[in-house]
């Protein structure tokens, strides 16, 4: 069976918002609370688990989690707060559409 990844939001101290992508969110939250997860984490403190994604395959997690991170503020902040799920679906839409794109290219090279 195929490892379930998610994108994930964590609420930082100072009130900015981190994105990362793991398939153990809550262990990868208390490496970003001990200091051990990433450089962005250690320099805001990351406070508390905000959203994460229903479970996805690696790539398309990943994918989602990129296109999290070039979201507005404002956008990211409706899905914190559980009302951004037009924005999370038309971003997985995007994301699987990408990776079928890139996976018929590679066939037919």
């Amino acid at each position: 069976m195929a490892e379930r990844w998610r994108a994930y939001l964590v609420r930082c101290a100072d009130g900015s918002l981190y994105c990362g992508a793991s398939n153990d969110v809550e262990r990868r939250l208390a490496q970003h609370r001990s200091g051990r997860g990433a450089r962005y984490t250690r320099g805001h403190r990351a406070v508390e688990l905000a959203w994460r994604s229903s479970p996805l395959p690696k790539r398309l997690a990943l994918s989602l989690e990129a296109r999290i991170k070039r979201l507005s503020r404002s956008d990211k902040l409706l899905i914190a707060d559980r009302r951004g799920r037009a924005i999370v679906r038309r971003l997985l839409a995007a994301g699987r559409q990408a990776l079928a794109l890139a996976s018929s290219s590679a066939q037919r090279a």
